[in-house]
């Protein structure tokens, strides 16, 4: 991160990515699968190749599948009641 931070000190930004994974942990063949989940990861596109190292990757925010689900629905249901300026 540091060379990184050093190699761009006087150019422009950045360029950020964004990654979505689903992880489920303990059983994933199991019915009960409570603690499915998705993770956010970050990192740079800077870091070229070496972005197939789990290391240069930084876990953002972890939410449970459910909860998705939840604001999804209620996403939708606000779409359909929104009338626009």
């Amino acid at each position: 991160m540091h060379d990184l931070l050093c190699t761009h000190a006087g150019g422009g930004p950045l360029g950020l990515i964004l990654y979505a994974d689903g992880i489920t942990p303990g059983n994933a063949l199991s019915h009960e699968i409570q603690r499915k989940s998705v993770v956010w990861y970050v990192s740079f596109m800077e870091f070229g190749h070496k972005l197939a190292y789990e290391e240069m990757w930084c876990a953002i925010s972890l939410v449970r599948t459910y909860v998705l689900a939840c604001m999804r629905w209620a996403s939708s249901q606000d779409r359909g009641n929104y009338r626009g300026p």
